[in-house]
């Protein structure tokens, strides 16, 4: 299902009934697109890394995320918790999400927007699109990009360009988070997880 990422923040995470904290970010590969580890706020304010494999279901009328452990997930998740050193140089080319959004996007030579949120498919957890706001062109709007047509500037997360041209900006496709684009079990969902009636 495709879902807003910006939506999911401040969600439960459970596992085994237990609730381990919320959630607040995650650690994507910008040369994929995809994300890797969800970062949960336990409540003792302590930092969690949850590897997204471990992913199982999300409930969106509860705002909860439930993850599926075996013990050796349960090993891993420990890991995760304690690592310090020996796992960051492993982990450099990984980028905190929440850093892309407000990122500024270029279609040259023009700024066009900046990064409102990014649309995941919660099958493989990767990014398929970015939410630009265009208020400077056209007001209370906002468009979807595929990530397939980024580029990042300068190896910043600050700035990425767009590498498409056969459409000018407002040809782009409009972003409504109520638009019906999932389909489960013959029932219409929004990009919140929403039913669609």
């Amino acid at each position: 299902m495709l879902r807003s990422f910006r939506k999911l923040k401040d969600f439960n995470v459970v596992a085994n009934d237990l609730v381990l904290g919320r959630l607040k970010s995650s650690q994507l590969a910008l040369e994929d697109w995809k994300i890797w580890y969800l970062i949960i706020q336990g409540f003792n304010k302590e930092k969690i890394e949850i590897p997204t494999d471990v992913l199982k279901k999300f409930k969106y009328e509860d705002q909860k995320i439930y993850l599926s452990l075996t013990e050796d997930s349960e090993n891993r998740l420990l890991e995760i918790e304690t690592m310090d050193q020996k796992n960051k140089s492993k982990k450099h080319s990984l980028v905190d999400s929440m850093n892309l959004l407000g990122s500024k996007v270029l279609v040259d030579p023009r700024f066009v927007g900046r990064i409102q949120d990014v649309i995941i498919d919660d099958q493989n957890w990767k990014i398929k699109d970015i939410i630009v706001d265009l208020k400077r062109w056209m007001p209370c709007s906002n468009i979807r990009i595929p990530v397939d047509w980024l580029s990042l500037c300068e190896d910043s997360t600050e700035l990425l360009r767009v590498n498409y041209e056969e459409k000018t900006v407002d040809q782009w496709p409009m972003f409504d988070p109520a638009d019906p684009i999932n389909h489960e079990n013959g029932r219409d969902y929004d990009f919140f997880g929403r039913l669609v009636e």
